[in-house]
């Protein structure tokens, strides 16, 4: 299992939603979705959630996009040290994290094109595979399907960028390539 954050900069509506996905290599270069988290989170939230992923799914590593773990790293790493996780690496992933990455870095490629080139065609190949309802309480207390959202405000109407008003699950998810 493997985490990736796409952390937003605010709780408010004005505001992205954080993203948090679990995902697992699956055989023939397969990758499921296993659980997530899509709210609008302050810091100890993101911070309690991603603990929370942590404890259930032991993943190899987190993958937090750069600009927010900067900010987020000094408690993550406080909070990750009391739990006992301290041995789950937390590796930068964005514009300089990834310098020398190679081709295949998409830190500095935009998120449009991380979207078209990478993340369309495992989708068109059955490359990614989503299960069929995941419903999850928010931090306000409401349900949610996160998947339902994904599909119906994300995936289907996404056509580049500025097409649709959210596009942070697709953003998070393209990162699987970094």
């Amino acid at each position: 299992a493997y985490i990736f954050v796409d952390p937003a900069m605010g709780k408010t509506a004005a505001h992205d939603r954080t993203a948090m996905l679990v995902v697992v290599a699956g055989p023939e270069k397969k990758t499921f979705l296993m659980d997530a988290v899509l709210d609008r989170l302050d810091p100890s939230e993101r911070i309690d959630e991603l603990v929370r992923l942590t404890r259930i799914h032991r993943p190899r590593f987190i993958a937090y996009e750069e600009y927010a773990l900067t900010a987020d790293t000094h408690f993550l790493r406080k909070r990750f040290d009391e739990e006992g996780l301290q041995d789950t690496p937390i590796i930068s992933l964005g514009r300089s994290a990834t310098k020398g990455g190679g081709s295949k870095s998409g830190g500095r490629m935009p998120k449009d094109e991380r979207i078209y080139s990478w993340l369309a065609p495992d989708f068109r190949d059955g490359l990614i595979w989503l299960p069929k309802k995941m419903i999850r309480k928010l931090a306000d207390g409401s349900e949610f399907d996160v998947i339902s959202y994904f599909i119906n405000r994300e995936f289907l109407p996404y056509a580049g960028e500025g097409s649709i008003e959210n596009d942070d699950m697709l953003d998070c998810l393209s990162r699987i390539h970094d």
